[in-house]
């Protein structure tokens, strides 16, 4: 296992407050960077390299795209932990492509199927994107398929079944005292 960082200045440059990195202070990502007009930085940077594999920080930005705020905000408290979290990560991968788990026709099967979910999202989020539907057309929509949308009319039936005929008609005493007392009729429980 070989485990090669680059200079220890670029690590702490990248977690300690590199302008721009999600996350960080500058709290911009590369392409708000890009949109407020200033040079997108270097996402080619080597940050890590593990045997012979190199963690960039566009890798690292990538990664941290993924996550959802709150967790972005506990990765500024712990920098360093998230850093050997993607070495471990890169180091697990590398050992189980050795021993050529990924060949298993279990994994090709599961491969296969999360392409597939991933080519339709992207097709019907492409496809919502190109259309959007005026309110002309989603009234003539609603007019057309009416049916689709009218609710039926219906009954629900529930019943109790207690073990003495005392029982039953205390159930049915207490609702009524409630509304003695109160006004207004017993709120359901569900």
């Amino acid at each position: 296992m070989k485990v090669k960082a680059a200079p220890a200045l670029v690590a702490a440059a990248l977690f300690l407050g590199l302008p721009g990195l999600e996350g960080g202070p500058g709290g911009r990502s590369a392409g708000a960077a890009e949109k407020d007009g200033a040079p997108a930085r270097d996402l080619g940077r080597v940050v890590v390299e593990v045997n012979g594999k190199k963690i960039t920080l566009g890798d690292i930005e990538e990664r941290l795209k993924l996550l959802a705020p709150a967790v972005r905000i506990r990765i500024r408290e712990n920098k360093g932990q998230f850093l050997e979290g993607l070495v471990q990560s890169e180091l697990l991968y590398q050992e189980a492509t050795r021993r050529r788990m990924g060949e298993s026709p279990d994994i090709r099967r599961k491969l296969e199927s999360l392409k597939r979910r991933l080519v339709i999202e992207r097709f019907l989020r492409l496809s919502a994107g190109e259309e959007k539907a005026t309110d002309r057309q989603l009234r003539d929509f609603f007019l057309v398929n009416r049916e689709r949308f009218r609710r039926r009319e219906t009954v629900t039936l529930g019943h109790i079944v207690l073990e003495t005929e005392r029982e039953a008609w205390e159930a049915v005493a207490e609702p009524r005292r409630c509304v003695a007392l109160s006004g207004s009729p017993p709120k359901r429980r569900s």
